[in-house]
């Protein structure tokens, strides 16, 4: 079974910590000397398991501490702001009001981040609690991976008030186009995975990928289940297509994942990563900017 990277990497992630965390305690029961004060050696028992960097790798996925998760997070919302001007025109003011509305975000962000770092402080040493911690965690991990600026966010809601009609098309085409070209990229991460598990030619790779971007819809949004709704979307592919690209054996093992990819529609419909049968996810706009994105890749 092929799981989505990022719920793997935690899941190694925190295995190797309760690891490391439960060898340490145990190392430091080892090295109680009885003959020394016992205030000193409830020191040694005592210290911390999981430090504030730790906390922090947790959240950001990397080492640099909240500075430098600010600094990733400001460098996305500038970068989220240039698209914009050179799509939209923006006014003085309208960068004024989406600067202010990314700050929003934020600062949103910070006051949870805070919470959620204070829970880790006061539970940090009791292994039992982990749970509790990640489940403060996870939220943050989530925004920082998919980003703090998206649908639902102060900048957004912003974005939709403050354009004029002729901005907000615009901004529409732009959504599209940033969304289908992930899209494609997801394609080739899966296409690429799934090589890894039942080997393909090059040519085999080439007309997979082809099939997959000219005849599936891009995801409503993407998360952590981008692998299975990729394949939930050759699940509607015609078979005949798909079939013969592979010989039987890789067809074979192919039907088991993407038979697994449609045992998960209900949480793929149901969290709105994909459409429902018999629904569109906007397909005519998507047709018309495919031509425009492969022209310039």
């Amino acid at each position: 079974m092929i799981k989505p990277d990022i719920t793997a990497s935690f899941v190694v992630t925190l295995a190797l910590l309760l690891g490391t965390g439960l060898t340490t305690r145990a190392q430091d029961d080892d090295l109680v000397d009885e003959d020394k004060p016992q205030a000193e050696n409830m020191i040694r028992i005592n210290r911390p398991l999981y430090t504030e960097d730790t906390f922090n790798q947790w959240v950001f996925g990397s080492s640099g501490g909240l500075s430098q998760g600010r600094k990733r997070i400001d460098a996305s919302l500038n970068l989220l702001m240039g698209h914009l001007d050179r799509t939209c025109q923006l006014t003085t003011e309208q960068k004024q009001k989406l600067r202010l509305a990314g700050e929003g975000d934020l600062k949103r962000f910070l006051n949870r981040y805070e919470k959620a770092r204070q829970r880790f402080q006061a539970l940090r040493n009791d292994q039992n609690k982990l749970g509790e911690i990640f489940q403060e965690i996870q939220p943050l991990q989530h925004e920082i991976r998919v980003g703090l600026f998206g649908e639902g966010s102060i900048f957004f809601k912003t974005v939709n008030s403050t354009l004029d009609e002729d901005q907000n098309a615009k901004f529409e085409k732009l959504l599209r186009e940033r969304r289908w070209f992930r899209y494609r990229a997801k394609i080739n991460l899966v296409v690429a995975s799934l090589d890894n598990a039942i080997g393909f030619s090059a040519e085999q790779r080439a007309q997979f990928v082809k099939l997959l971007t000219e005849e599936t819809e891009a995801p409503l949004k993407f998360g952590q289940w981008d692998h299975f709704a990729v394949l939930y979307q050759a699940s509607h592919l015609p078979e005949d297509k798909l079939k013969q690209i592979f010989d039987p054996v890789q067809w074979r093992v192919l039907q088991l994942q993407i038979r697994q990819a449609k045992a998960m529609a209900k949480l793929l419909e149901d969290g709105g990563f994909v459409t429902k049968p018999g629904k569109k996810n906007d397909a005519a706009a998507q047709a018309k900017i495919k031509p425009s994105l492969e022209a310039t890749q």
